[in-house]
């Protein structure tokens, strides 16, 4: 028998097997309409130039910096009504949290976190966030501190960012981390600080982190480049990449970046589809002085080389907008053509091969093996069980 739309049995099997598959984690409330969707994380200043690239089926905005609820008035006075629009005001950039101080509270509200998340809505955020300041390692009094002022809260509209040194998902608290996080009760956003890509610090990040997502539910990752990915082909109920190298990594506050050119403007960074990574254009350039360097298929690129994209100032929003163009043809593979997680994990797995595998490939066309290294966060993702 088929359907009036022309689709059998099987195929209606799989589209309510997929739709149950995202109610599952699917958080109740306001918070629910970020489900299976893929943010782009961008501060206020370098957003607006790409807001138009932002694909409003899918995806959407996390508006980082202290202005962040402000803009999203603006943005909607914009004529951007309808996209997902959530701030963070980030004040974890600034500040460690204390079990006395665990979030830093804009002043001309008092002292209250339910009056900061109001303000947030009245502006027009899709859903509010916790102005949580940073939480260094093993400070389980401040994360506790956290944990309760959220989970005393009585209302479905709002997200718990969770804003925490790297070390809390190492063997050694990864345990307490859980059992912490699981008093939450409400939707969090995962946030991990460290210099460099905190999830190459020790070799089980990636997968504590995807044991977190399992076990604490209602979690999404924040940053740290294609994380966000990873976790949409597993358990987190969304995801957020950073449009910016500052907004893919947190540095601790009080702590002075250590990644970086050592002098003049940073070059614009691209993600390399065959790579599954961000690289500098400059570093392209190096690497392939004496060969022909890669082009990109991407809607942006239609073919060009990606190191055509040197100049910090005047190439930096074409860059940008590749970046959302390849992460948006990761996407569409998701939805369109793997709504289950199961089939997503598999993908994944051997997506990150392939990727690892183009190193090699790549250093063998230039005749050196040590041209470029695969990520060890995409190096643990090809080896993990999907």
């Amino acid at each position: 028998m088929v359907d009036d739309d022309h689709t059998g049995p099987r195929e209606n099997g799989k589209l309510n097997a997929a739709i149950r598959d995202i109610e599952r984690l699917r958080p109740r409330g306001r918070v629910g309409l970020l489900a299976d969707r893929l943010l782009t994380a961008a501060g206020t200043r370098e957003l607006l130039p790409v807001l138009g690239a932002v694909d409003p089926t899918w995806g959407g905005v996390w508006v980082g910096g202290s202005n962040a609820a402000l803009k999203i008035a603006d943005y909607r006075d914009a004529g951007f009504d309808d996209l997902i629009l959530v701030p963070d005001l980030e004040a974890y950039c600034k500040r460690t949290a204390t079990p006395e101080e665990p979030f830093g509270l804009p002043e001309t509200l008092g002292d209250g976190l339910e009056a900061a998340l109001d303000d947030q809505l009245a502006r027009g955020a899709t859903v509010a966030t916790t102005p949580s300041l940073y939480v260094a390692a093993g400070d389980s009094a401040s994360l506790k501190a956290q944990a309760r002022r959220v989970a005393a809260l009585q209302r479905d509209d709002a997200i718990y960012v969770a804003a925490v040194a790297v070390a809390w998902i190492n063997d050694t608290f990864i345990d307490q981390f859980i059992a912490i996080l699981r008093m939450v009760g409400k939707p969090i956003a995962l946030r991990l600080g460290g210099q460099f890509d905190p999830l190459a610090q020790f070799k089980d990040a990636p997968g504590n982190l995807r044991r977190l997502e399992a076990e604490v539910p209602h979690l999404m990752r924040l940053s740290t480049d294609l994380s966000a990915i990873d976790g949409l082909c597993h358990g987190a109920f969304a995801g957020a990449i950073g449009l910016t190298g500052t907004r893919r990594h947190l540095v601790p506050p009080e702590e002075k970046a250590q990644s970086g050119p050592s002098d003049g403007p940073v070059p614009p960074s691209v993600l390399v589809s065959e790579l599954l990574r961000f690289i500098w254009t400059t570093t392209l350039l190096k690497k392939f002085a004496n060969s022909t360097p890669p082009s990109c298929s991407c809607t942006v690129c239609q073919g060009q080389r990606l190191t055509r994209l040197l100049d910090p100032k005047e190439d930096k929003l074409e860059a940008r907008s590749h970046n959302i163009a390849v992460w948006s043809d990761l996407m569409l593979t998701l939805h369109r053509d793997l709504p289950l997680r199961a089939d997503r994990a598999g993908w994944w797995k051997k997506r990150c091969q392939v990727a690892v595998d183009h190193h090699e490939l790549l250093n063998n066309q230039l005749g050196n093996p040590k041209a470029f290294k695969p990520p060890e966060a995409l190096i643990r993702w090809a080896k993990l069980p999907s």
